[in-house]
């Protein structure tokens, strides 16, 4: 049996989502625009549906005081201090002296399992970064 997911504002999800499903089928698409299903509890119904805002970018670069301030924010400037530390002269010398904080660095993607962060959490602390 088909099952539909709703978000958590009741719109018709393209990812199946637990807890938030029903055996009925919504209207067929296409729908008018700007409109997408909304289930009510009881049945779908068309309601004017505001795109997802576009994801925001990770930024190619950040400067030291952006990178360092968002660390901060983010509860990690101890842990990649102690890194950078525990790391050799060259990693330490691109910590205190480099411009730029590249995302796609080597010394970053290295530090990313010290730190225990994944690769989607490295992006958001750049955006954050970008931000500052």
């Amino acid at each position: 049996m088909a099952v539909y997911s709703y978000d958590d504002y009741g719109f018709l999800s393209d990812q199946p989502i637990a807890g938030r499903q029903t055996p009925i089928a919504p209207p067929p698409a296409p729908w008018p625009d700007g409109q997408r299903p909304n289930w009510t509890g009881v049945e779908w119904t068309m309601l004017a549906y505001p795109p997802p805002p576009a994801p925001v970018p990770v930024p190619d670069a950040v400067t030291p005081r952006q990178i360092r301030q968002a660390l901060n924010r983010a509860g990690l400037r101890d842990a990649v201090e102690a890194a950078v530390a525990a790391a050799g002269r060259d990693v330490q010398d691109w910590w205190e002296f480099a411009l730029t904080i590249e995302r796609a660095h080597p010394m970053v993607e290295a530090m990313l399992p010290a730190l225990g962060l994944t690769p989607a959490q490295a992006d958001d602390i750049f955006r954050l970064a970008g931000t500052l």
